[in-house]
């Protein structure tokens, strides 16, 4: 037989659109018999590594015979190669044939070589390098199909946000993190179903959008709350549960523009996230106004700081000694909002999600830096003030320069300024923590563990971190327990050797005080001896100290 311009022709219309198989084309299957072609496979190398490989034309009764090898390169790093196997019978090649082999090959070859471009392509701008899952350009992509086709009645997008990925990093390592990530992307993918158009996308460091069948959503949402991911960490496999709070929003043919879906989505998670009972909200006409309420309530915070609105009170700290004298005091914000007098947890936790919390903690310090600068003046004999400061404070700022300042500023003796740090809070920022606790301490200011027994103890802590005193969490100090009064009893004796304050703190009876002091505490923080004083009263307390 012979090859026309024709033939030729439709290969390369072919090619143009190369679709994975040469086998349903009339003009490859013709030119493959002239020259005796019996079978045609190509192999991507990348950087010399084979990777994806395929067979692409076969003959009937193929048999493989002399082979020839084309190839190109398509990018730095990655080579096509086309491999053409002629039948072992078949008589060698003349000039014009072999002329025909050379455009064939080439022709197959930049038909493989697009397409091979066209998948680094989608691979580049569509898919997440970390997770292999979709990013977040093709998740707007797809979902402007579906709201295009008008089928997205039929589906609800779910925003998810991984809890603690910072402990995560803490406990596992950031690259047992990115492990964990991966897992927690792929076992989902595996459950949604990507021929109805279900799929997952990574939108940027712990965040991730679905895709979902409303027939379907139960079963993700429910698998999502209860992710188990196993990750290996110095050696050991640990199981880890994933905690995930997650915005739903189900479709309606009112949703037509992916921006506004987005918008509503984020604001969702946005309200989980805030949120101390549902870790999973579903969108509804009230969690726009909700949101709207909560930022008129930051406004507020803002504005009444400015004003001064904000108050602070003092509990004592009292030493068990004769003379049941203040040993120091710990300053408590109050806001006076609307003519009431609100307690710190209405508030804290917005302050914290809205950076507000290191104007509030400074606003105090401030506050409580003028009185004693007074109270000094008017010849008060002052004790040490101790003062609450979110680790929420070194993630926005360099706080230990702000509170030197002010410190500075008022001309206190650093000596009677005490900084609390909750002891979980060392879990989550451990080593911002640790240096802002030892850059405090050089400058003469003591440092508080706060909350000691409440969360993950550790007697690192202890050991590692430049403190003063340790304020016992009331869960081990309010109720006599054996068990606990061993574990207690211990961690007294071993703060005392440390040369560390201990303060107990909850306690409602004077049995317990007693036990107490025979564990070695003699520092007790009670509403029993004082509840939260406002400044009248405690500067009267101190008269009379």
């Amino acid at each position: 037989m012979s090859i026309c311009y024709k033939d030729i022709l439709d290969l390369i219309k072919t090619c143009e659109d190369f679709k994975g198989s040469l086998n349903e084309s009339q003009a490859a299957c013709n030119i493959a018999e002239y020259l005796n072609i019996s079978k045609v496979a190509y192999r991507i190398l990348s950087e010399g590594i084979p990777g994806d490989s395929q067979v692409i034309f076969s003959a009937p009764s193929a048999k493989l015979g002399e082979e020839f090898d084309f190839s190109r390169d398509t990018t730095d790093t990655k080579t096509v190669v086309v491999r053409l196997y002629r039948f072992p019978d078949a008589a060698s090649l003349d000039e014009a044939a072999t002329e025909i082999m050379n455009i064939f090959a080439e022709i197959v070859l930049s038909g493989v070589a697009a397409k091979n471009l066209i998948h680094a392509y989608d691979d580049l701008f569509y898919y997440d390098p970390m997770t292999g899952v979709a990013n977040k350009t093709f998740f707007f992509k797809k979902l402007g199909e579906l709201l295009s086709r008008n089928i997205q009645d039929k589906y609800a997008i779910v925003y998810s946000n991984i809890k603690n990925c910072k402990v995560m990093n803490k406990l596992f390592g950031y690259e047992a993190t990115d492990r964990l990530l991966r897992d927690f992307a792929g076992d989902i993918r595996a459950r949604l179903d990507k021929h109805s158009g279900e799929m997952i996308a990574r939108l940027g460091g712990d965040n991730f959008v679905l895709i979902v069948l409303k027939e379907h959503l139960d079963n993700i949402i429910d698998f999502i709350q209860n992710v188990q991911i196993n990750t290996e960490n110095n050696g050991d496999v640990i199981e880890y549960s994933v905690g995930v709070n997650a915005g739903v929003v189900p479709m309606t043919n009112l949703h037509d523009d992916p921006g506004v879906v987005m918008s509503a989505a984020s604001a969702t998670v946005a309200l989980a996230k805030k949120s101390n009972s549902k870790s999973i909200i579903f969108y509804n006409e009230n969690t726009d106004n909700i949101l709207n309420n909560q930022k008129v309530y930051v406004e507020e915070i803002k504005k009444d700081l400015n004003e001064g609105n904000f108050l602070v009170y003092y509990q004592p700290i009292y030493k068990n000694d004769s003379d049941l004298s203040i040993a120091g005091a710990e300053a408590l914000v109050r806001w006076r909002r609307q003519g009431h007098i609100v307690t710190p947890e209405s508030f804290i936790s917005v302050a914290e999600q809205n950076n507000l919390i290191s104007d509030i903690d400074l606003y105090v310090l401030d506050t409580v830096c003028c009185k004693l600068k007074q109270w000094i003046n008017e010849g008060i004999n002052v004790v040490p003030v101790s003062f609450n400061f979110s680790h929420y404070d070194l993630i926005t700022s360099d706080i230990t320069e702000d509170i030197i300042r002010i410190v500075d500023n008022y001309d206190i003796d650093h000596s009677l300024i005490n900084i609390e740090f909750t002891e979980a809070g060392f879990h989550e920022e451990y080593e911002a923590l640790r240096f802002a606790a030892s850059k405090l301490k050089a400058n003469g200011i003591s440092i508080t563990i706060d909350n000691y027994g409440k969360g993950y103890s550790s007697i690192k802590l202890l050991h590692e971190l430049e403190c003063d005193s340790v304020k016992i969490s009331s869960g081990y100090t309010i109720n006599s327990d054996p068990k606990k009064d061993i574990i207690l009893e211990g961690l007294i004796t071993i703060a005392n050797r440390l040369g560390l304050n201990v303060i107990s703190t909850g306690i409602q009876d004077n049995t317990r005080i007693e036990e107490l002091k025979n564990f070695g505490c003699d520092l007790f923080q009670t509403d029993m001896y004082d509840k939260a004083l406002s400044e009248r009263f405690f500067f009267n307390k101190l008269k009379n100290n």
